[in-house]
């Protein structure tokens, strides 16, 4: 009985879309914008939630040395960093691992590059908190035998508020293309229940339910929305592929954004999800209102 129930349901979706096939059309059209946008903005926020994750999980200061240093000066520059409050891990790089670190994650050839090995000596140090970056680095500044102290919260600190508006304002907007999206589909619905309200009629006064007469126009709308969901998910991940390959060779040893498998993973969840919600919530809303005003 479920196995003929499922049938006719599925039966009456596939005339419903070769009826309202001009329509469906439009929708799916309007569907696969909305969600190409939609997308879009996601990958925004996946980005910026990644760099301020990065951000706060690697609070790090580079402290580069002069090439006068020598051993015993060392000692004294990496006992004195210890010493200071709110230094945590701490790494001494020579200029020889600088080098090799560097040529195993160039897409250049160094060694035809340089005659002589330009990078410095440095001491990596992880610090505790945002707050004690700043005073830390002054204080290591003024030490002797140092040649440059590089931290990025400097910069990341002034962009943090521009990711957070970008996360909010992304959020909003997806919001808006899931209200538009849903609002495409209530309007397809309609047409369909209106190219069909003689049959619905009938089918009410023989003992048919509500819920017998709304599932074919909700699959109907979760098909044009789930299909439109896999359009918009399959362009704007063969996009994103696109855009990291540039960026991972223009800058093979900076990794500030997702990578391409995660967020085709999380993107392909969210955009399905998203679909399949969006056109069922529509389906439905569209049928009862007509239910409503029509039948009951």
């Amino acid at each position: 009985m479920r196995f003929n129930a499922a049938r006719f349901f599925l039966r009456e979706t596939r005339l419903n879309i070769k009826r309202n096939s001009q329509s469906g059309l439009i929708m799916l059209a309007q569907t696969v914008v909305s969600l190409l946008i939609l997308g879009i903005c996601l990958i925004f926020i996946f980005n910026a939630n990644h760099m301020v994750t990065n951000f706060f999980n690697n609070l790090e200061i580079n402290v580069f040395l002069e090439n006068t240093v020598d051993d015993v000066e060392l000692v004294q520059i990496q006992r004195h960093i210890r010493s200071l409050e709110g230094v945590g891990e701490m790494e001494y790089i020579s200029k020889e691992d600088a080098y090799l670190w560097m040529k195993e994650n160039s897409q250049f050839n160094l060694d035809e590059l340089v005659r002589e090995n330009p990078f410095p000596a440095s001491i990596r140090l992880k610090v505790k908190s945002t707050k004690s970056i700043e005073p830390i680095a002054n204080e290591i500044s003024s030490m002797a035998g140092i040649e440059e102290v590089n931290y990025a919260s400097a910069s990341l600190g002034k962009i943090l508020p521009v990711f957070y508006f970008i996360q909010v304002s992304c959020f909003f907007l997806a919001l808006i293309l899931a209200g538009i999206t849903m609002f495409s589909i209530i309007n397809a619905i309609k047409l369909a229940i209106h190219s069909r309200r003689q049959e619905i009629k009938i089918m009410r006064l023989v003992g048919a339910t509500d819920r017998f007469i709304r599932l074919p126009f909700m699959l109907e709308g979760m098909f044009y929305s789930f299909t439109g969901s896999i359009i918009a998910f399959a362009l704007v991940s063969a996009s994103y592929a696109l855009v990291m390959k540039y960026v991972n060779f223009t800058n093979p040893v900076i990794s500030l954004f997702v990578s391409t498998g995660q967020v085709m993973l999380n993107l392909g969840i969210l955009m399905g999800v998203i679909g399949i919600l969006v056109g069922m919530l529509g389906s439905m809303i569209s049928v009862d209102k007509h239910l409503a005003a029509h039948i009951r």
